[in-house]
């Protein structure tokens, strides 16, 4: 598929693609929505405009998001540096809501994503540090530093958290 325009070793171009998703996107499920932002994300360059319209679909739908649905969303818009406030609000009050279901990769990646997008979200961010000082065994150490260095961009300071992860 494709804006037939010629592909590269068999692969479609990328704008085709982008433009063919927005225009079947309310069909889309929730799976659907937060895989098509994550691959906006993993395919992130100045060729992929950052769709407005996923966003405006995904805010629809963001509250029946898996943990990980929210945590791959936020995680896509923050490498695209692209900043949709409603979006984002959405996602921090489902991920709020569901932040007894996280686990350490989604609990970092979303604290990572807000720092990257100079978001202090201090409710969400309240909510993560509080989770993740229950289960800081399960890190890694990639997740102990992302989290450490967003909780330090974002200016906020919770001693408690960083007790924790220095121990």
């Amino acid at each position: 598929r494709g804006s037939g325009t010629a592909s590269i070793d068999g692969v479609p171009p990328v704008n085709g693609t982008v433009e063919e998703s927005t225009t079947c996107i309310g069909a889309f499920g929730v799976q659907e929505l937060s895989s098509l932002a994550w691959c906006f994300g993993k395919l992130a360059n100045d060729r992929i405009p950052p769709s407005t319209v996923a966003a405006g679909q995904a805010r629809l739908v963001v509250s029946s998001f898996s943990v990980q649905n929210l945590a791959n969303t936020v995680w896509a818009y923050a490498t695209l540096a692209f900043e949709n406030s409603p979006l984002l609000e959405a996602i921090s009050s489902a991920s709020i809501a569901k932040i007894a279901e996280s686990e350490p990769q989604e609990l970092s990646n979303t604290a990572w994503a807000l720092a990257k997008l100079e978001r202090e979200d201090l409710p969400l961010l309240a909510a993560i540090s509080s989770k993740s000082r229950c289960i800081i065994s399960e890190f890694t150490a990639q997740n102990l530093g992302n989290t450490a260095w967003a909780f330090a961009k974002c200016s906020f300071r919770d001693k408690p958290l960083i007790d924790v992860i220095a121990s």
